[in-house]
């Protein structure tokens, strides 16, 4: 597909090939095994419960004890997205400060 030691340059290959040039350079980043594990649990749910809606799916997690998990990753957990903010961290600095009287 992409021949890194042609003379005709990478972007030029990606436009022929009508790719972006960003799926050209991607490079994936590892999942950890505590994130494979909970996939592999979900998916586990999903087959042996397909009618389950994420409401119920989430309710089955939390009884699973992966509550605190969710927890950390929704809110402690640094996102690239948001610079390496946790969400709080981005959320409570967002919010104006009260005027004092």
């Amino acid at each position: 597909m992409i021949d890194r030691d042609h003379t005709l340059p990478i972007c030029k290959q990606a436009t022929l090939l009508d790719i972006s040039r960003g799926a050209v350079y991607y490079q994936p980043k590892p999942l950890s095994s505590r994130d494979k594990m909970l996939m592999n649990r979900i998916d586990r749910l999903h087959l042996e419960l397909p009618f389950a809606g994420a409401r119920m799916l989430r309710d089955l997690l939390r009884q699973a004890g992966l509550d605190r998990y969710f927890r950390f990753y929704n809110t402690r957990r640094p996102h690239s997205s948001l610079d390496r903010q946790t969400p709080d961290q981005f959320y409570f600095e967002s919010l104006p400060l009260p005027m004092a009287a």
